[in-house]
């Protein structure tokens, strides 16, 4: 029951800024493009981040990246929607030339749908939020999409995405053999 009132005053809230942002924008004289702007950012405001996919449990294994090398994890979201933030557990391996990592979310065919990028952890093992905002491309649950993790400007082997061997995480899977990356996905509801 307080679920179900949480959902009905979170989509009333929803509808009145949406309300509110029509009424503004027509006595001010702004477009329906921008009107449209302005109520998807309320939506994306709105938004509710809800934990749907991890793997959190590594073992002793880990995968390099840096340079050219990229990393890569498949997943099957169970929410509809764009993703609100992604969280791993990496290590950066060196005290020098570590630069911006960058994560996207990407379609099986690799298209982009959403990206967002830390500055260089310190060294040893770290687990960085990359905030997606909830303004990217829609996911379908039970489709599988593609977290690729790089950091171009660093040299080969800068960082270490953490793993676990065989395939702890069912609904995807790493693309190095027979492991499974160290990641929390959430969903914007």
């Amino acid at each position: 029951m307080f679920t179900q009132l949480k959902n009905y005053s979170t989509k009333l809230a929803l509808f009145l800024l949406l309300g509110v942002t029509l009424l503004v924008g027509m006595a001010a004289g702004i477009t329906t493009v921008q009107v449209a702007e302005a109520s998807e950012s309320a939506r994306a405001a709105a938004a509710v981040c809800v934990l749907d996919q991890q793997n959190w449990v590594p073992d002793n294994g880990a995968a390099n990246f840096g340079g050219a090398t990229t990393r890569s994890q498949t997943f099957r979201p169970t929410i509809n929607g764009p993703v609100c933030k992604v969280q791993v557990r990496i290590r950066r391996n060196t005290t020098a030339g570590a630069g911006v990592i960058k994560l996207t979310v990407r379609t099986q065919n690799g298209a982009q749908l959403d990206a967002a990028s830390i500055d260089a952890p310190p060294v040893g093992v770290s687990e960085p939020t990359f905030e997606l905002n909830c303004d990217g491309g829609l996911l379908a649950a039970n489709q599988t999409y593609i977290l690729r993790l790089e950091a171009p400007t660093s040299p080969a082997g800068t960082y270490s995405w953490l793993d676990r061997n065989g395939n702890p995480y069912p609904r995807g899977q790493g693309f190095a053999l027979a492991r499974d990356y160290i990641f929390r996905e959430w969903g914007c509801c």
